[in-house]
Protein backbone atom coordinates (compact mmCIF):
# COMPACT_ATOMS: atom_id res chain seq x y z
CA UNK A 1 0.00 0.00 0.00
CA UNK A 2 1.23 3.43 -0.86
CA UNK A 3 2.64 5.30 2.29
CA UNK A 4 2.97 2.30 4.51
CA UNK A 5 5.83 1.26 6.26
CA UNK A 6 7.02 -1.88 7.96
CA UNK A 7 7.32 -1.96 11.54
CA UNK A 8 10.72 -4.14 11.84
CA UNK A 9 13.43 -3.00 13.50
CA UNK A 10 14.67 -1.75 10.19
CA UNK A 11 12.21 0.64 9.25
CA UNK A 12 13.56 4.00 8.91
CA UNK A 13 12.02 7.63 8.08
CA UNK A 14 14.53 10.48 7.99
CA UNK A 15 13.61 13.96 7.05
CA UNK A 16 16.02 16.40 6.11
CA UNK A 17 15.83 20.22 6.99
CA UNK A 18 17.25 23.61 6.20
CA UNK A 19 17.45 26.32 4.63
CA UNK A 20 18.18 26.62 0.94
CA UNK A 21 21.68 25.37 -0.13
CA UNK A 22 22.13 24.12 3.32
CA UNK A 23 23.58 20.77 1.33
CA UNK A 24 20.22 18.85 2.29
CA UNK A 25 20.60 17.03 -1.02
CA UNK A 26 23.77 15.91 -0.60
CA UNK A 27 23.27 14.27 2.60
CA UNK A 28 19.87 12.58 0.96
CA UNK A 29 22.08 10.96 -1.37
CA UNK A 30 24.56 10.15 0.42
CA UNK A 31 22.14 7.74 2.49
CA UNK A 32 21.01 6.61 -1.43
CA UNK A 33 23.83 5.47 -2.44
CA UNK A 34 25.30 3.88 0.84
CA UNK A 35 22.55 2.35 2.55
CA UNK A 36 20.09 2.07 0.19
CA UNK A 37 17.10 4.92 1.03
CA UNK A 38 14.57 5.72 -1.12
CA UNK A 39 14.54 9.74 -1.49
CA UNK A 40 11.50 11.18 -1.94
CA UNK A 41 11.55 14.91 -2.48
CA UNK A 42 9.11 17.97 -2.39
CA UNK A 43 10.97 19.66 -5.00
CA UNK A 44 10.57 17.02 -7.39
CA UNK A 45 7.63 15.99 -6.80
CA UNK A 46 6.55 19.97 -7.84
CA UNK A 47 8.67 19.87 -10.72
CA UNK A 48 6.40 16.82 -11.86
CA UNK A 49 3.75 18.70 -10.95
CA UNK A 50 4.86 21.43 -12.98
CA UNK A 51 5.04 19.92 -15.91
CA UNK A 52 2.39 17.91 -16.08
CA UNK A 53 -0.07 21.17 -15.58
CA UNK A 54 2.17 23.15 -18.33
CA UNK A 55 2.70 23.72 -22.13
CA UNK A 56 6.06 24.36 -21.38
CA UNK A 57 9.73 22.89 -22.63
CA UNK A 58 11.61 24.14 -20.38
CA UNK A 59 12.53 23.48 -16.68
CA UNK A 60 10.70 25.57 -13.74
CA UNK A 61 12.94 27.87 -11.56
CA UNK A 62 13.43 27.82 -7.58
CA UNK A 63 10.71 30.65 -7.95
CA UNK A 64 8.14 28.16 -9.82
CA UNK A 65 8.52 25.68 -7.42
CA UNK A 66 8.25 28.04 -4.63
CA UNK A 67 5.21 29.62 -5.89
CA UNK A 68 3.62 26.29 -6.91
CA UNK A 69 4.26 25.13 -3.24
CA UNK A 70 2.55 27.82 -1.63
CA UNK A 71 -0.20 27.29 -3.67
CA UNK A 72 -0.72 23.55 -2.81
CA UNK A 73 0.24 24.41 0.65
CA UNK A 74 -2.66 27.00 0.48
CA UNK A 75 -5.31 24.15 -0.84
CA UNK A 76 -4.29 21.44 1.15
CA UNK A 77 -1.51 22.51 4.11
CA UNK A 78 2.15 21.19 4.78
CA UNK A 79 0.57 17.91 6.07
CA UNK A 80 -1.26 17.40 3.22
CA UNK A 81 1.46 18.10 0.86
CA UNK A 82 3.65 15.96 3.11
CA UNK A 83 1.04 13.11 2.55
CA UNK A 84 1.57 13.67 -1.29
CA UNK A 85 4.58 13.41 -1.34
CA UNK A 86 4.43 10.11 0.72
CA UNK A 87 2.30 8.19 -1.18
CA UNK A 88 5.50 7.45 -3.22
CA UNK A 89 6.88 5.01 -0.55
CA UNK A 90 8.19 1.72 -1.89
CA UNK A 91 10.95 1.02 0.35
CA UNK A 92 11.51 0.19 4.12
CA UNK A 93 14.40 3.03 4.78
CA UNK A 94 13.56 6.51 3.39
CA UNK A 95 14.58 9.99 3.31
CA UNK A 96 12.54 12.49 2.73
CA UNK A 97 14.57 15.42 1.53
CA UNK A 98 13.58 19.43 2.25
CA UNK A 99 10.81 19.21 4.96
CA UNK A 100 9.92 23.34 5.12
CA UNK A 101 7.66 23.82 8.02
CA UNK A 102 6.49 21.64 11.08
CA UNK A 103 2.97 20.56 9.96
CA UNK A 104 5.23 18.98 7.70
CA UNK A 105 7.28 17.02 9.98
CA UNK A 106 4.83 16.42 12.31
CA UNK A 107 2.46 14.35 9.68
CA UNK A 108 5.82 12.25 9.81
CA UNK A 109 5.61 11.58 13.39
CA UNK A 110 1.62 10.84 13.54
CA UNK A 111 2.27 8.46 10.64
CA UNK A 112 5.64 6.89 11.55
CA UNK A 113 6.10 7.48 14.97
CA UNK A 114 9.57 5.97 16.37
CA UNK A 115 10.95 5.68 13.05
CA UNK A 116 10.89 9.17 11.74
CA UNK A 117 14.15 11.34 13.15
CA UNK A 118 14.47 14.74 12.22
CA UNK A 119 18.11 15.80 10.62
CA UNK A 120 18.51 19.55 10.35
CA UNK A 121 21.64 20.97 8.72
CA UNK A 122 22.65 24.55 9.68
CA UNK A 123 25.16 26.62 7.73
CA UNK A 124 25.45 30.54 7.73
CA UNK A 125 23.99 32.07 4.13
CA UNK A 126 27.98 33.02 3.15
CA UNK A 127 28.50 29.26 2.40
CA UNK A 128 24.86 28.45 1.52
CA UNK A 129 25.32 31.01 -1.05
CA UNK A 130 28.72 29.72 -2.33
CA UNK A 131 27.72 25.77 -2.65
CA UNK A 132 24.68 26.84 -4.31
CA UNK A 133 26.45 28.64 -7.14
CA UNK A 134 29.27 26.07 -7.29
CA UNK A 135 26.50 23.26 -8.34
CA UNK A 136 24.95 25.84 -10.68
CA UNK A 137 28.14 26.03 -12.47
CA UNK A 138 29.97 28.88 -13.69
CA UNK A 139 27.55 29.60 -16.28
CA UNK A 140 24.21 29.65 -14.16
CA UNK A 141 25.72 31.76 -10.85
CA UNK A 142 23.37 33.91 -9.36
CA UNK A 143 23.75 36.99 -7.37
CA UNK A 144 23.48 37.24 -3.61
CA UNK A 145 20.88 39.60 -3.99
CA UNK A 146 18.99 37.03 -5.79
CA UNK A 147 19.70 34.30 -3.52
CA UNK A 148 18.80 36.29 -0.74
CA UNK A 149 15.07 37.09 -2.34
CA UNK A 150 15.09 33.11 -2.66
CA UNK A 151 16.27 32.69 0.58
CA UNK A 152 13.86 35.16 2.07
CA UNK A 153 10.55 33.47 0.36
CA UNK A 154 7.51 33.03 2.38
CA UNK A 155 7.71 29.47 1.31
CA UNK A 156 11.01 29.63 3.34
CA UNK A 157 9.66 31.16 6.36
CA UNK A 158 8.99 27.69 8.33
CA UNK A 159 12.16 26.28 8.42
CA UNK A 160 14.29 27.48 10.74
CA UNK A 161 11.65 26.45 13.53
CA UNK A 162 12.49 23.24 12.70
CA UNK A 163 15.80 23.29 14.12
CA UNK A 164 14.34 23.15 17.55
CA UNK A 165 12.91 19.90 16.66
CA UNK A 166 15.72 18.74 15.17
CA UNK A 167 17.32 15.02 16.58
CA UNK A 168 20.42 15.66 15.09
CA UNK A 169 21.94 18.97 13.65
CA UNK A 170 24.82 18.59 11.24
CA UNK A 171 27.01 21.96 10.35
CA UNK A 172 29.53 23.12 8.52
CA UNK A 173 32.57 20.40 7.52
CA UNK A 174 35.70 21.50 5.88
CA UNK A 175 35.65 18.14 3.64
CA UNK A 176 32.95 15.65 2.40
CA UNK A 177 34.23 12.92 4.20
CA UNK A 178 33.80 14.71 7.16
CA UNK A 179 30.09 14.76 6.59
CA UNK A 180 29.74 11.84 5.31
CA UNK A 181 31.51 10.53 8.62
CA UNK A 182 28.75 12.11 10.90
CA UNK A 183 26.06 10.36 8.58
CA UNK A 184 27.68 7.31 8.99
CA UNK A 185 27.67 8.07 12.70
CA UNK A 186 23.79 9.06 12.83
CA UNK A 187 22.12 5.87 11.11
CA UNK A 188 24.57 3.28 12.11
CA UNK A 189 22.97 4.22 16.03
CA UNK A 190 19.12 4.77 14.65
CA UNK A 191 19.94 1.20 12.82
CA UNK A 192 21.70 -0.38 15.74
CA UNK A 193 19.64 -2.99 18.00
CA UNK A 194 21.22 -2.55 21.18
CA UNK A 195 19.18 0.45 22.70
CA UNK A 196 20.61 3.66 24.04
CA UNK A 197 23.84 3.13 22.38
CA UNK A 198 25.14 6.12 20.60
CA UNK A 199 28.10 6.35 18.26
CA UNK A 200 30.69 9.30 18.81
CA UNK A 201 29.38 10.90 16.22
CA UNK A 202 25.53 10.43 16.67
CA UNK A 203 26.15 11.99 20.11
CA UNK A 204 28.02 14.93 18.76
CA UNK A 205 25.67 15.93 16.65
CA UNK A 206 22.54 15.48 18.57
CA UNK A 207 20.26 18.09 19.34
CA UNK A 208 18.58 16.58 22.10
Amino acid sequence: MHGSLSTDTGALILAIAGRIGAGKTTVANYLVQSYGFQRLSYSAMLKDLFRANRDLNCEPTRHDLQELGNLLTNVVGHAGLTAMLMRAIRENRVVVDGVRHYDGYQYLVRQYGRHCRLIFRDLPISLRYRLHNERLGESRTTSFAHFQRMDGHPGEAGTDALEMHADFCLPWFENIAQLHQAVDGIVSTLLSHTSGTDSTAASTYRCR
